[in-house]
């Protein structure tokens, strides 16, 4: 597989128990087939050592506006969507396999927003899993014009 974002070779690395595919020594970016994000999110949820050791070059620049194409998938494009309002983060989906491309940087983000939610009772806990919400990155890029229009 290749990297969605600088097209580099992607190397498989174990997160715990997930396996994942990483841009390691380009742009850093993490390759997360269907529900490994949730599973490294709810198994691991301290930044992971194996993670960490992934090499970011800074010299391999990537734009967030670019049409990127699944790993695994041939001829997909990607879809945009917002993780979850306050994270800041706009995945790469692919609407067939449903994997997730983060760009280095992402999944701590990811984590943070993570951690900053307050605690929830054992009770809610149980009923229900938070789960990440899917906007539209133009969706998302009207609000940010409307916004910007009302402080005009």
């Amino acid at each position: 597989m290749h990297c969605p974002a600088c097209l580099r070779p992607l190397r498989r690395f174990k997160a715990g128990t997930v396996t994942l595919d990483g841009c390691d020594g380009g742009c850093g970016g993490i390759w997360f087939d269907h529900r490994e994000l949730a599973r490294v999110n709810r198994e691991h949820p301290d930044p992971d050592a194996s993670i960490a050791s992934l090499r970011h070059d800074p010299a391999v620049r990537v734009h967030d506006d670019d049409v990127r194409g699944c790993p695994k998938c041939e001829a997909v494009t990607l879809e945009k969507k917002l993780y979850s309002l306050g994270s800041g983060v706009v995945m790469d989906c692919c609407p067939q396999c449903r994997g997730i491309w983060l760009d280095h940087g992402e999944l701590e983000k990811i984590r943070e927003s993570l951690a900053s939610r307050p605690p929830k009772s054992r009770a809610v806990a149980r009923r229900a899993v938070p789960q990440p919400i899917a906007i539209s990155f133009h969706v998302m890029q009207q609000v940010y014009d409307l916004q910007a229009r009302l402080r005009g």
